[in-house]
């Protein structure tokens, strides 16, 4: 796999003379498209223990990085940390995958030792583990980014939150300790005789 490129990834897939009919878009009389080898993959199919080809627009739709629905991101309360946050990822056919964010890596990564089916999904594979990162799985690198983005945002507010906070518990020190003052002035005549309680 030395041309490995995530299936469906943002370069977009063939277009073929059947997609341009189907989007109603033909070709002018007498144009031909070039013809392309659609890449071919190699999977291990754990579901039905079997190793096969398949091509890249079979295998794009089932492909870990092809997520069509993503659950929320519920960060830590206190700490807003994501990375032990689990997602769960949704794809056209029902399927579904769950990883940890943090197992996504937002750097690095090669070419996969080997592509993984498994529970209706395929998985890029380094080894024994999956190999979630920008070369194999692009829109997972960029969710964690935008999520890691989203928590730091959220943790800018919270300090300029805490300072507003201080401040204003400042401001009531002040005034309770300018009020604390005047009741325990005892009130006389004429307004020069004021004497302070002991």
């Amino acid at each position: 796999m030395s041309d490995f490129q995530s299936p469906g990834s943002p370069r977009g897939p063939f277009v073929n003379q059947e997609d341009l009919d189907q989007a109603g878009h033909p070709l002018p009389d007498g144009m031909e498209l070039p013809t392309v080898q659609e890449h071919e993959y190699t999977v291990d199919d754990e579901d039905s223990q079997q190793c096969y080809f398949i091509g890249e627009r079979e295998l794009a739709p089932i492909y870990v990085d092809n997520a069509v629905e993503v659950s929320p991101v519920q960060p830590d309360v206190w700490t807003l940390d994501t990375d032990n946050e689990y997602v769960t990822f949704t794809y056209n056919d029902g399927s579904t995958a769950v990883m940890r964010l943090g197992d996504i890596q937002l750097s690095g990564g090669g070419n996969p030792d080997r592509l993984v089916k498994y529970n209706g999904v395929v998985y890029p594979m380094e080894g024994s583990s999956a190999a979630y990162n920008p070369h194999t799985t692009p829109r997972l690198a960029e969710l964690r980014e935008w999520v890691l983005d989203q928590t730091r945002q959220a943790s800018e507010v919270r300090v300029e939150m805490a300072e507003l906070v201080n401040a204003f518990a400042q401001q009531i020190k002040r005034l309770s300790s300018g009020a604390n003052t005047v009741g325990r002035i005892q009130k006389g005549l004429p307004f020069d005789n004021y004497q302070l309680r002991k």
